[in-house]
């Protein structure tokens, strides 16, 4: 947890000022806003789950997982299997939403929904993350099979990753996104995870044209430098880029990418090796 902090907090941290520094500019500071993107705890509250980067949502559900993690393994130890932690944590966050929902007028939100609660938190996302933990340890044990037919599970996961995403397109109706919808849910929780777990396994046992794409030098640099493209692909830094520079949304992408780069090899690599001693002393206290 700790050297995880280390690598995506300092990066974070800066951007997140840069931004509420914008809008305390712009007369839309609102302190406990920033008080939650300062603590990842924004998506746990239906007023705040956009907060500051509004992408940073996600950093909640995954910072929330490695604290469970510990339990998660303390757990398997004792032989409750993976496919079946997810739905116990399914069946907490509901009780959760049931007793916070009542009083969320007075708390933000917090847990108010359950769209809020499958959506935007560990509770109901859970699935995604142990789908991985499940797939590292079939890697681990050398237990992912190698099929015959060429490409099989690369091919297998992105059609289900498609599918996924159609289902979603179809089942839209009048919600805004497809994942609103009872079934899109299930489609984006579920099925999608697992479309991308089979992708990863065909990437990790079949040698094919993505494998090697993916390994490139090029493909490399722009895997390191992700999380920070994460960060500036929607919110402050790329509305002041689309003002100043280029609306277009091509070139954009292609300047988003290369401030990526210098970001994460000026900022976020250099703040990650001066930190990473001190979680490793704290660790060893």
């Amino acid at each position: 947890m700790g050297r995880r902090l280390a690598r995506i907090y300092p990066l974070y941290f800066l951007l997140c000022l840069a931004t509420y520094y914008a809008f305390w500019r712009a007369n839309h500071f609102l302190p406990h806003h920033f008080f939650f993107s300062l603590t990842l705890t924004q998506a746990f509250f239906s007023d705040a789950k956009y907060a500051g980067i509004a992408q940073a949502w996600t950093l909640t559900v995954e910072e929330s997982f490695y604290l469970l993690a510990p339990i998660a393994f303390w757990l398997l130890r004792r032989r409750v299997p993976l496919w079946v932690q997810p739905f116990a944590l399914l069946g907490v966050g509901l009780l959760l939403v049931l007793m916070l929902s009542p009083v969320g007028a007075h708390t933000y939100g917090f847990l108010g929904s359950f769209r809020l609660m499958l959506l935007f938190s560990i509770f109901g996302r859970g699935f995604e993350f142990y789908a991985g933990m499940q797939l590292a340890r079939w890697y681990q044990q050398g237990r992912l099979r190698r099929y015959q037919q060429p490409a099989f599970l690369t091919l297998l996961g992105s059609g289900l990753i498609i599918a996924a995403l159609s289902g979603m397109v179809w089942t839209k109706g009048g919600y805004t996104y497809g994942q609103e919808h009872a079934f899109g849910v299930a489609l984006n929780n579920v099925v999608l995870p697992g479309g991308i777990i089979m992708l990863f396994a065909g990437l990790l046992t079949e040698p094919t044209w993505l494998r090697y794409l993916l390994s490139t030098r090029i493909f490399q640099i722009l895997g390191k430098s992700s999380y920070a493209f994460y960060l500036i692909h929607l919110g402050s830094v790329r509305d002041w880029l689309a003002l100043h520079l280029t609306p277009h949304n091509g070139l954009l992408f292609i300047v988003l990418n290369l401030l990526a780069i210098g970001l994460h090899y000026v900022i976020e690599e250099p703040l990650n090796r001066w930190l990473r001693p001190a979680v490793a002393t704290v660790r060893s206290v």
